[in-house]
């Protein structure tokens, strides 16, 4: 498996995504500060995988042209098979960070489409 440094913009695309889908964990201020974990963990990931020592660059918040659940999706997806080379990568907080967005965007989904969501079934 190979693995590559992501772009600032598909950072972005994540943390607007965790700035909709959890606006009562985090606030428009931890931008920043979300945006740079993400990209330490993805250095982190591609110097485990080639056994290199590259210090992560800042993280700059970009204006995206587009945005929508879609992207934000695929951005996660490219994100995830990227940043996971490390052996503790399933238990690191930028992993958290993405399956609680996925967790509240597929139920907001639900939600909207009118869809019950039991607690499990006992007939």
């Amino acid at each position: 498996m190979s693995a590559y440094i992501v772009s600032d913009e598909t950072i972005t695309a994540i943390v607007r995504g965790a700035l909709k889908y959890l606006p009562t964990s985090y606030r428009r201020d931890d931008r920043e500060l979300l945006g740079q974990m993400l990209v330490d963990e993805n250095y982190r990931s591609v110097n485990y995988r080639y056994g290199e020592d590259t210090k992560p660059h800042k993280f700059q918040f970009k204006n995206l042209k587009k945005f929508d659940d879609g992207i934000l999706f695929g951005c996660m997806r490219n994100y995830n098979y990227q940043a996971c080379e490390t052996e503790d990568y399933f238990s690191s907080d930028a992993y958290y960070l993405l399956q609680n967005i996925q967790r509240e965007m597929l139920e907001a989904r639900l939600e909207t489409e009118g869809l019950e969501m039991p607690w499990g079934i006992d007939e």
